[in-house]
């Protein structure tokens, strides 16, 4: 049998593709194969969103108000976002429950071990046999060593989703990043984000080179709390995640027929590891391919020039990586707020970002934006 989509992988890229296919009507009439291996990472999504959303009756809590930590509090949605929380099963239960009602798509359980296109049709091969296809989606990311041009960083984190006998949180403000704990050589901060006045998700996150031991991880939530004076509370949900943090071209493997997408296509906000919102457009834009007659997805991928600041950013974040509070406050002090989220999300103009990088310890980023120019605009 010959698929006309194959999903290599069942992580949140591929839901949003198959979300967006479907409220689109492009599954109808449609045989798709969905290959889950399962193994993916407990972790919950976070995004800022202006007013009303697609997702927002699949929520676990939004936040009017959130705070950015470094010596003073400084609120950052400034009534203008809402600070959106949503949780994988959540989504995926709902996708699922949509695609489950086209008769010809199939979800099964495989590993993936090859992928090939030959121009015409895609093989794939799976620990239980090859399966061909018209137009493969593959979210199966490979491993990328750390290079001179491409230096990788991690996001990796750990949180603890903690009850108190007593209230201790604002039910209505997140802590968007507290940098006010060690950073001990690296860049570390706490978020959280209050369910109730007690219940929240405290999760202690770093950007670095290595992950910590499960334990430290452990005792940075338990200082943390105890900073705020949080000594009695019972811990009802654990999460954890390892997020990569690179500029690497993860789109050059695109194919005619075989689109990369998720971490495996470079889905990841690189220098902030955020990917909900931003893997949400890049959804939305392969529906213009697979809408096109003759659809190449080698020619997806359009370099701009927020990849070059990504660049920049994780070059500073991984040769000066105790330097990353400093960075992130002067972002959050000098530019507005509401600014430094447009950046983040990729809607400011050219004339906005060269007020951004302004804000920037200007020596340290000239060096970095010097050596990116001497490598090239790629």
């Amino acid at each position: 049998m010959v698929y006309d989509y194959i999903f290599c992988g069942y992580g949140l890229s591929a839901m949003l593709v198959l979300h967006a296919m479907d409220s689109r009507g492009m599954l109808s009439g449609k045989s798709i194969l969905i290959l889950d291996d399962s193994k993916r990472q407990n972790k919950t999504w976070c995004f800022w969103e202006e007013g009303a959303g697609e997702f927002d009756d699949l929520l676990t809590k939004r936040w009017n108000k959130a705070v950015f930590k470094s010596g003073v509090e400084q609120e950052i949605l400034r009534g203008k976002y809402g600070y959106k929380l949503l949780s994988p099963e959540a989504l995926e239960k709902s996708v699922t429950t949509k695609v489950k009602l086209h008769s010809g798509a199939i979800f099964t359980t495989e590993t993936v071990r090859n992928i090939s296109d030959n121009g015409n049709l895609v093989e794939v091969e799976t620990d239980f046999g090859k399966h061909i296809g018209k137009k493969v989606f593959n979210s199966v990311a490979p491993k990328v060593e750390s290079s001179a041009e491409y230096p990788l960083l991690l996001q990796h984190f750990a949180g603890w989703i903690v009850e108190t006998p007593k209230p201790c949180f604002d039910s209505d403000r997140a802590t968007f990043m507290d940098f006010d704990i060690a950073q001990d050589g690296n860049t570390r901060f706490v978020y959280v984000l209050p369910f109730s006045e007690s219940k929240a998700l405290v999760e202690y996150t770093l950007f670095s080179r290595d992950k910590l031991l499960d334990e430290a991880y452990e005792a940075g939530i338990e200082s943390y709390l105890i900073s705020k004076k949080i000594e009695e509370y019972k811990i009802v949900g654990k999460e954890s995640g390892v997020i990569p943090m690179t500029a690497f071209p993860f789109w050059k493997a695109n194919t005619k027929n075989v689109l990369h997408i998720g971490t495996a296509g470079g889905w990841t906000k690189p220098s902030t590891g955020y990917t909900l919102m931003y893997a949400k457009k890049l959804a939305v834009k392969t529906l213009k391919y697979l809408g096109s007659d003759n659809a190449d997805f080698s020619k997806f991928h359009r370099t701009d020039r927020f990849r070059w600041y990504d660049k920049i950013f994780v070059s500073v974040l991984f040769h000066e990586n105790a330097r990353g509070k400093e960075i992130f406050t002067a972002l959050f002090r000098r530019a507005s707020p509401e600014l430094v989220l447009r950046f983040l999300r990729e809607e400011t103009t050219f004339w906005q970002e060269i007020r951004i990088l302004a804000s920037c310890p200007k020596r340290l980023f000239i060096t970095h934006i010097i050596r990116q120019m001497f490598r090239g605009y790629r």
